[in-house]
């Protein structure tokens, strides 16, 4: 039974179109059951905020030869049919579960033609849908009208048929769910202890890796089931095997993927992929894929119609390109670039999105590999209100590069007190790796100009010791610290 703030949320939730066909609805009736519901529709309209005392006095007056909550009930059930009523040309999800209800009716009535008919008309659109619970129930409806029908429930071979297709849909629905819990551990464990960082992380992240399941080829997982195994194989590659063998899956799925589907079909699957694609080429500091790749993302585009999707797709890109400049050391040409998509009528594509911020970072590690420490600053600064969201290692990379940028201007009061901030920024953390302990000894003993140097090469030979180690591979994937530490020590030479 509806309560009353159950049924003031569902009026105040409406918009003008369903306020519009519910009065048309209401106007309609006939009877005592008119008036209530269009004076409870007006009360409810007019209450700004939730008052169960002022609403229930308002509302009393107009209830009679029932209980309030009762007529309360009663109003909040018309609601929903007139919610319904009014999606007749619904489309998606909605309009598909429209279609079967009518196929149903049908069945029940005994026009098994009709019902055949529309259905046949309606699979093929649940083939494209990816919903496994929509298709099994047609493929259900499908079996009970052949069996029903006395035309056809003779014809065993095409019953048969059917139950096949029922338990092929049934056998991907398992996978597609298997793939699904497997996906739920695996950000549980990213939730609890991030990218593996020790041998122990390893063993907790090796049964979900070495499940069957991600070493299926993409041409046997079903069409409905590609569009969420694809990415999250993919994925799984990154963190067990590493960037380089992620980016060969990527290709093959890509692959897999232009020959299933076309961009209309499944846009985001296409996104994701891609998406996975030039992340890992960044990682692996491979630029060789990334040209194609971008041009992909461009031609995505026109199939989103989402604004935040367009966004999305439009930091990639930018991201992208910039990171192009940063791998193969053409800095001024990605400089070029972030000046391009800074512009202000560039910039709206690309800035609302929620990693936007990314793009800042990269632009600031452009400049400063071109030798203006101050850009560099000024594109740093940009994003400062954005730094609580950082993820620790992100966060250690842009105060790192507070830190670099001011020892190349020779300003050591602030590199004093940004090595003091990521020195207790590091304490505070509850474990520190190989990396994390270099850095902290390095920030503890570089307060003066007379000891950063030497700290610096001697910072400069511990990582490039511990770069070569795969549990240490995440601390590197986003921040060149090898770069940077080098430039300093040959320009101060």
């Amino acid at each position: 039974m509806a309560t009353l703030k159950q049924l003031y949320n569902l009026v105040h939730a409406l918009d003008k179109s369903e306020k519009k066909n519910l009065s048309l609805m209401i106007t309609a009736m006939g009877g005592q059951a008119r008036d209530r519901y269009a004076t409870t529709l007006r009360v409810i309209n007019e209450q700004p905020e939730f008052d169960a005392d002022k609403l229930k006095k308002k509302l009393s007056a107009n209830v009679s030869g029932m209980s309030l909550t009762e007529a309360n009930d009663y109003f909040f059930h018309f609601i929903c049919k007139s919610l319904l009523a009014g999606q007749g040309n619904a489309s998606g999800t909605f309009g598909l579960v429209k279609e079967l209800m009518l196929i149903e009716i049908f069945l029940a009535k005994g026009l098994y033609d009709v019902a055949e008919k529309n259905l046949q008309a309606l699979l093929p659109k649940l083939y494209n849908h990816n919903s496994f619970g929509l298709l099994g129930r047609a493929l259900e409806l499908n079996s009970t009208i052949v069996a029903s029908n006395p035309e056809t429930n003779l014809d065993f071979t095409h019953r048969l048929q059917i139950i096949d297709k029922r338990r092929e849909i049934a056998r991907d629905n398992l996978q597609y769910t298997e793939v699904m819990r497997l996906n739920l551990q695996v950000t549980e464990l990213v939730h609890k202890i991030g990218d593996a960082r020790e041998k122990k992380h390893i063993e907790m992240y090796a049964p979900i890796y070495n499940h069957p399941i991600w070493h299926t080829p993409f041409n046997e997982i079903s069409k409905q089931a590609f569009a969420m195994f694809a990415p999250l194989k993919i994925d799984m590659v990154t963190l067990s095997a590493g960037p380089e063998k992620a980016i060969t899956d990527s290709k093959l799925a890509l692959e897999e993927f232009n020959r299933r589907f076309t961009m209309r079909d499944n846009h985001m699957a296409a996104f994701y992929l891609l998406d996975s694609l030039l992340s890992n080429c960044y990682r692996a500091k491979l630029a060789d894929e990334i040209p194609a790749a971008i041009e992909q993302l461009h031609k995505l585009v026109p199939y989103v119609s989402q604004r935040s999707v367009v966004q999305k797709i439009y930091a990639r890109i930018v991201f992208s390109e910039l990171a192009h400049g940063l791998i193969t050391h053409r800095y001024a040409v990605g400089i070029q670039k972030l000046n391009e998509w800074t512009q202000p009528k560039n910039k709206l594509l690309w800035d609302g999105s929620p990693l936007g911020y990314m793009n800042y970072i990269l632009g600031a590690q452009l400049h400063y590999m071109n030798n203006d420490p101050d850009k560099a600053l000024d594109y740093l600064l940009l994003v400062r209100n954005a730094e609580k969201t950082f993820r620790a290692t992100m966060q250690l990379t842009y105060q790192f590069m507070f830190l670099m940028c001011y020892y190349k201007l020779d300003d050591y009061s602030l590199v004093t007190s940004t090595a003091n901030s990521i020195y207790k920024g590091l304490l505070k953390r509850e474990k520190l790796y190989g990396p994390e302990r270099a850095l902290l000894r390095f920030v503890k003993n570089t307060p003066t100009p007379g000891k950063i140097k030497e700290s610096l090469n001697q910072l400069y030979t511990h990582l490039l010791e511990m770069s070569n180690d795969p549990l240490n591979a995440s601390f590197f994937y986003y921040a060149d610290y090898l770069g940077w530490l080098q430039k300093e020590i040959e320009g101060k030479r």
